[in-house]
C-alpha cells in the first residue's frame, strides 16, 4: 500500500495515480541528490586523488609518531601535492575551440 504525498489517500502498490485526487504515487528522481552522494565536503569523490594524496599523508604522519620516525613530512607533501596537480593538469583534455 502507498499514501498519496499530496492528499494522504491510501492506494494499492502498482497504482500510477491516487484514486482520491489524482496525483503521481511515482517517485520522482532527483540526479542532484545522486550527485551529492559522490560528494565530499563539495568535492566530487570519483577518482579524486587529492583526497587519496592527504589520507595517505595522515596515516604517514601517524606511523611516523607511531615509531618516533623523523621524517620531513612536510617536503614529502608539497612534492607530492605538486605531483597532483601535474597528473591533473595532463589528465584534462585540450579546449579546442
Amino acid at each position: 500500500m502507498v499514501y498519496c504525498p499530496k492528499c494522504g489517500e491510501l492506494n494499492e502498490e502498482n497504482t500510477r495515480y491516487c484514486k482520491s485526487c489524482g496525483a503521481s504515487l511515482r517517485r520522482r528522481s532527483y540526479g542532484r541528490f545522486s550527485d551529492e552522494r559522490d560528494m565530499c565536503f563539495g568535492v566530487s569523490m570519483s577518482g579524486n586523488r587529492l583526497g587519496l594524496f592527504f589520507g595517505a599523508m595522515i596515516i604517514l604522519w601517524g606511523v611516523t609518531e607511531l615509531l618516533r620516525l623523523n621524517i620531513d613530512l612536510w617536503a614529502l607533501a608539497l612534492i607530492g601535492f605538486g605531483v597532483i596537480l601535474i597528473l591533473n593538469i595532463l589528465k584534462r583534455k585540450p579546449d579546442f575551440r
